[in-house]
């Protein structure tokens, strides 16, 4: 799914229209690559920014993508169950946020999650 996802080139009539609703299943284009990724709209209202919240389904992340970014769910990857599943970690606490002690964390998950 991810390859036919990462193929995938969707002419400007498949965006979402506007005004668009909260849990409308679409393919968001995630910043960090420019791919298409599927996701839900969380919020029914843009932010002052214009951008709308969407939830990556199979991923567990979220961010704030603008409406010509958000495209209409194609039925071949509808069907297909939510890949991300939520999980927590028991027993941790994390430090304060803006503290020595979290930005530190911050650094040091960052290094073992994206660059190792």
């Amino acid at each position: 799914m991810n390859r036919d996802l990462a193929a995938l080139k969707l002419p400007s009539s498949e965006r979402l229209v506007t005004p668009i609703k909260k849990n409308t299943p679409c393919l968001a284009v995630f910043s960090a690559d420019g791919l298409f990724y599927r996701a839900v709209v969380t919020n029914d209202k843009p932010n002052k920014n214009g951008k709308y919240r969407v939830y990556y389904t199979d991923f567990g992340n979220s961010e704030d993508v603008l409406d010509v970014d958000l495209y209409k769910m194609p039925s071949k990857f509808a069907g297909i169950a939510p890949q991300g599943e939520k999980a927590q970690l028991a027993y941790v606490r994390t430090p304060r946020p803006k503290t020595p002690a979290s930005l530190e964390l911050k650094d040091e998950l960052n290094y073992y999650l994206f660059e190792t």
